[in-house]
């Protein structure tokens, strides 16, 4: 493979916010964590609403990103609630970052400038510019390379594994998660693995969230465990969930192209079912 034809490696937050421990993120990223204090701080002074994906670091270093250096701070463009749509990094200096001129572009669920994307490549801004122009997605006009819809799920994205992307360099816990999915019981028709993981983790939110709105205000120590253990729990698939539903969606439609591009391809109709099925096997 041509260096030029990999893809960009996964930013480092985000496979910080998948493997590190809570006390891990706020030590390896301080000015993030004081930014993000602050601004619960002031919502809570101020009668602002703070959206789900906020109240947790983890989840807020996930769609923020680590602050940018220099004199940054959070910026509001919706007034009325502070969430990963109405947020961004804004330099005080405004040099960059007027309302009114700046373009802004989300990757990997940081949205930030335009031109702290370039000086973050070591691109020109002229050059992200024209690739926007031309139409393409912001993944590509910020690592200049327009990408397939489906190349993210491999070939055939019937057979795409999920659990790398949810527990990166976890060959264990890949691995319990697909012997999982190979011993359900239902075998129902669409239930795909991103499908079935989002349905399993629904469950154990569903489960967690009754256990702790049943035994709240319960000071045994005991149940205090079991409280700690399950809102860790009930965190972290909060996460995952606000990360495989997008995903979800994208995986959709990858994988309608694919079949589109078989039955258009092939003459007997059945060697594109033949594969679909496999992947449920």
């Amino acid at each position: 493979m041509r260096h030029r034809d990999r893809p960009p490696p996964r930013a480092q937050h985000l496979i910080d916010a998948d493997t590190l421990t809570a006390t891990n993120l706020r030590e390896k990223y301080p000015e993030t964590y004081s930014s993000w204090k602050n601004m619960k701080t002031r919502a809570k002074k101020e009668g602002y609403p703070v959206e789900r994906e906020f109240t947790e670091f983890r989840s807020f270093l996930r769609h923020m990103g680590p602050r940018p250096p220099g004199d940054f701070s959070i910026d509001r463009e919706d007034r009325e609630t502070y969430g990963p749509m109405t947020c961004i990094w804004k330099d005080r200096s405004g040099q960059a970052n007027n309302r009114r001129t700046t373009i802004f572009l989300t990757c990997d669920g940081v949205r930030q400038p335009l031109a702290l994307w370039a000086r973050q490549t070591g691109q020109k801004q002229g050059t992200l510019r024209a690739r926007l122009d031309r139409g393409w997605p912001h993944r590509a006009v910020i690592y200049g390379k327009e990408k397939p819809a489906a190349e993210g799920f491999g070939r055939n994205p019937y057979r795409w594994l999920p659990w790398p992307t949810f527990w990166p360099g976890d060959r264990q816990k890949q691995e319990a998660w697909e012997h999982a999915y190979q011993r359900r019981q239902d075998r129902e028709d669409g239930l795909y693995r991103i499908r079935f993981l989002i349905r399993e983790v629904a469950r154990t939110y569903s489960d967690d969230a009754d256990f702790l709105s049943l035994h709240e205000g319960d000071v045994r120590p005991e149940v205090q465990k079991e409280i700690a253990l399950r809102r860790d729990r009930l965190s972290r698939a909060t996460e995952i969930l606000d990360r495989a539903y997008p995903l979800l969606r994208e995986w959709e439609a990858a994988a309608e192209a694919w079949t589109r591009t078989r039955q258009n391809r092939d003459t007997d109709g059945d060697e594109w079912e033949d594969d679909i099925d496999a992947a449920l096997e």
